[in-house]
């Protein structure tokens, strides 16, 4: 959580916004994500994609991908 309130104190104005559907793959959820910003420089127009690891309807771990091919790399799932 200190990433992403580091990452929003560096732009006056965002807006987060996700890019595709969630893809269920069992214990885990990948969503990509977009989050255009402005700030204290030049716009900023960013893409991820998180992998959420799901147990017993509550998320355990999320792991953090700039690259959408390493994410679905790391699933198994085909790029």
């Amino acid at each position: 959580m200190d990433f992403y309130r580091g990452l929003r104190a560096a732009f006056d104005e965002d807006r987060l916004q996700e890019t595709s559907d969630y893809l269920d793959i069992g214990d885990r959820v990948v969503v990509r994500m977009r989050m255009d910003s402005v700030g204290h420089g030049p716009p900023a127009n960013l893409e991820s994609t998180l992998v959420l690891s799901v147990r017993e309807g509550h998320i355990r771990t999320v792991e953090f991908f700039w690259d959408h091919e390493e994410a679905l790399a790391t699933t198994g799932l085909p790029a």
